[in-house]
């Protein structure tokens, strides 16, 4: 018998979107008759979608929430909800494409697999989204391009899964109470998700054989100023580098590097980038307490970075 899977999708108000996915999905899950289940969690905090879904798409569960709050919440209320072994978390913009789960489910089989990503492709131009490593440049953690081609079609180790795309199984997913808290608005919380896996001894692939598609959304809410986007993700680098630093060598230097940083930043007028470092250091407590409960730890940072690195094979 199949293994079951739950969709969980995030829904911010593109209902075309939306009706695009359901439609295609209504074959997939029809043709693998698992018991396989859709549950959309609407982030808009309005009205009315209820009533679309029972007249367009009645298989589909629905979770409301009463106001936006993100990917993050969204999906950790989605999850709960869930009645089937594993989950495919998926943002606005994904489409599950025909085939996709068989090779997910298969996938996480593996020895101490704790969760695997589909290949992304934007679905307008072709294009795919390969994995690159983690990585530390200038005492900071980077997300590397990836040199793979586009013809690899392997089972790859990846420091984390996409939060927009992520497969794994619910009761891990909620053993973590879902993403850290610590990194909302949601950049970083991902990576952290799958750098904590890996220092726990587990492992996340890439499945290039299931393919989620990125199609553009429409957005109705209110746009963040890509100001303030920046500044959640150089505060949420900080972040993520200070929870799991583990050697004191390394935090040395890397207390000089911010204090060369900072003067540099201050001499030539960057107050932008003081800024980031101040909000990261207002959360120094929040960061130390997400530091004490991760447990189970058995591989250092540097060790973890070098296990999932995609070229290493």
């Amino acid at each position: 018998m199949s293994q079951r899977v739950s969709i969980i999708q995030h829904f911010t108000g593109d209902l075309p979107s939306l009706g695009a996915h359901l439609t295609d999905l209504a074959h997939e899950l029809g043709a693998r008759g698992a018991g396989d289940e859709m549950i959309v969690v609407d982030d808009t905090g309005h009205e009315g979608l209820a009533g679309w879904l029972e007249q367009h798409f009645p298989w589909v569960r629905l979770v409301n929430k009463n106001r936006p709050e993100g990917r993050s919440k969204a999906q950790l209320l989605g999850a709960q909800a869930a009645q089937n072994e594993f989950l495919l978390l998926l943002g606005p913009a994904m489409r599950v494409t025909r085939g996709a789960l068989g090779p997910l489910i298969a996938a996480m089989s593996g020895p101490n697999v704790f969760a695997v990503a589909p290949r992304i492709v934007n679905g307008v131009s072709g294009e795919v989204e390969l994995p690159g490593a983690l990585a530390m440049e200038e005492s900071r953690p980077v997300v590397l391009p990836s040199p793979l081609g586009v013809d690899e079609a392997h089972l790859r180790p990846i420091p984390f899964a996409s939060g927009a795309a992520l497969f794994l199984r619910r009761e891990a997913f909620l053993a973590r109470a879902g993403f850290e808290d610590l990194f909302a608005p949601p950049y970083w919380d991902d990576v952290d998700l799958g750098l904590t896996a890996w220092r726990q001894g587990l492992r996340l692939l890439e499945v290039p054989q299931a393919v989620v598609e990125r199609h553009p959304i429409d957005h109705p809410e209110v746009l963040t100023p890509p100001a303030v986007d920046r500044a959640a993700i150089e505060r949420g680098r900080l972040h993520l580098y200070w929870k799991h630093l583990d050697h004191r060598g390394d935090a040395a230097q890397h207390v000089q590097t911010l204090w060369r940083d900072s003067v540099d930043a201050a001499l030539h007028d960057r107050r932008e980038e003081l800024i980031w470092l101040a909000m990261a250091l207002e959360d120094l407590d929040e960061v130390t307490t997400s530091r004490s409960r991760v447990k189970g730890v058995q591989v250092g940072w540097k060790d973890a970075l070098r296990a999932s690195d995609p070229t290493r094979l």
